[in-house]
């Protein structure tokens, strides 16, 4: 293809294609008085050899520092596993006996139920709790479109309102009254219901 043009093109323009052809290279010593410049400069340091034992340093000093923040955190927080044994809820109900706390003091109520829960989780026999807020909503039966509401009350209001549960890992029914017993609860006029959950 290029022989073909060639007939096209003057003299000077033949002369010229063939030093394209032909490879080009830098004057001598070109090369070397580049790299001296840009060392003297300070922007080209040591040479190749110097360079990888700069990374290697400093791959092993990351992993080094990747591994000492692992075993720091296993050592500062354990991963916390998951108790053993069957699991229980605890209902709380709030019966006509159950004495609220006094407004103001209720977080005197809820940093004891906090202590009572701590100790079960240090023992491995807590897998979860919480307090419910005041407020239900009843949906309906078969008589009602699914879903539909029949009321929206206070569920203060109502005896037997449910306040809060907690689950368990108890060995068996036995342990898991054993363990509700001591719920602070029942010194406050409350009732407990236990229910094994059913793991499907």
């Amino acid at each position: 293809m290029i022989e073909d043009r060639q007939e096209e093109l003057s003299e000077v323009e033949n002369g010229a294609l063939r030093s394209l052809q032909s490879e080009c290279l830098p004057p001598p010593g070109m090369e070397e008085r580049v790299v001296a410049g840009l060392k003297q400069r300070g922007l080209l340091r040591g040479g190749a050899g110097h360079r990888w034992l700069q990374v290697a340093a400093a791959a092993a000093a990351c992993l080094g520092l990747f591994l000492a923040g692992i075993e720091i955190g296993a050592r500062r927080s354990p991963l916390p596993s998951q108790p053993a044994g069957d699991r229980f809820i605890l209902l709380l109900y709030e019966g006509a006996d159950y004495v609220h706390s006094a407004p103001g003091s209720e977080h005197e109520r809820i940093a004891e139920y906090s202590a009572w829960a701590r100790g079960l989780r240090q023992s491995g026999e807590l897998v979860s709790g919480e307090k419910l807020k005041d407020g239900e909503d009843i949906l309906g039966s078969r008589a009602l479109p699914a879903g539909a509401l029949l009321r929206s009350q206070s569920a203060r209001a109502q005896p037997g309102a449910l306040g809060g549960y907690f689950i368990i890992a108890a060995r068996d029914a036995a342990q898991a009254r054993k363990i509700a017993s001591t719920c602070p609860h029942l010194r406050h006029g409350g009732w407990i219901v236990i229910r094994q959950i059913d793991r499907v």
